[in-house]
């Protein structure tokens, strides 16, 4: 008898040390935005300014930086650079409970539901770390602009409409925000005075996993609340990181951060380019 409760009360505390070190590991692989040295662009001649481009939901910063790649190969700026960080690996319940790089939990993938504001909170106070670490380099937040694709474009707009609105704009693609984001509230709430990113959203038409119905209703509701930008549509574009959707970030980003030394041949090669949008006006949906 003696034995057996000895057994039992050895195997309750295996079962407990197992559940600490769960859940200790957790905390630890969810704690922090990482970023890799290898998954920067730099500025081709000096470094003026910064954007923050987001993987989406089981990406990783290296996978962002090549699909941006294949879309557009060789892409860099003579005054921005451009980092890919990676979010926190923690479970998601999107992708039925996996673990994998997320920058927020959801419960569900869809639009009328809520957000996991705690998850979202986590996951700045770390993000954050990045953008104090450019504006110790001299970068200020009025040339820092922050986006991403899924889910990387989803938590860019909490960033920029939610924690740091001095930032210099904020890009989503193929993304949306809640019918009943805390972003609204947030941008209800803000002095009268505060000034906004400019946005720029992306979204392909034929988007079957994030509906272009969704980033078009997300899209009115920001401008409804003060939010200033455009949402670019691409006919027939699926949920990727495609070359025109890549195109108008690329053109968002030169008018947002203008290169103060801007070269004439440059200018002039990108006005022959295959994949030219239309110039942005603000509350402009082209």
């Amino acid at each position: 008898m003696a034995s057996s409760l000895k057994i039992s009360f050895t195997w309750i505390v295996t079962l407990l040390e197992i559940s600490w070190l769960i859940t200790n590991s957790r905390a630890q692989f969810r704690k922090y935005v990482t970023l890799d040295h290898r998954d920067v662009i730099n500025a081709t001649r000096e470094h003026y300014g910064t954007v923050f481009f987001l993987h989406a939901a089981a990406d990783a910063g290296e996978d962002c930086m090549n699909q941006v790649g294949y879309a557009i190969p060789e892409l860099s700026f003579p005054h921005v650079k451009v980092v890919f960080p990676t979010a926190p690996m923690d479970i998601y319940n999107g992708f039925d409970g996996d673990h994998c790089h997320i920058w927020f939990n959801r419960y569900r993938i869809v639009y009328k539901t809520f957000e996991d504001d705690k998850s979202i909170e986590r996951t700045y106070r770390s993000f954050k770390d990045l953008i104090d670490a450019e504006v110790q380099k001299g970068i200020p937040l009025n040339r820092i602009i922050v986006g991403g694709f899924g889910m990387g474009g989803s938590f860019a707009m909490h960033v920029g409409y939610k924690y740091n609105m001095d930032i210099a704009g904020v890009f989503a693609m193929g993304t949306f925000l809640t019918l009943n984001s805390t972003v609204y509230k947030t941008l209800d709430d803000r002095p009268v005075y505060q000034r906004l990113p400019r946005l720029l959203m992306t979204h392909g038409e034929a988007d079957t996993e994030i509906p272009f119905t969704w980033g078009h209703s997300t899209f009115v509701n920001l401008h409804d609340h003060g939010v200033r930008g455009n949402l670019y549509h691409e006919q027939l574009g699926l949920h990727e990181i495609s070359p025109k959707q890549v195109q108008a970030v690329i053109k968002f980003i030169k008018q947002t951060i203008p290169d103060p030394n801007p070269d004439p041949k440059t200018t002039t090669t990108e006005e022959n380019s295959q994949f030219m949008v239309p110039s942005m006006e603000d509350d402009d949906i082209w």
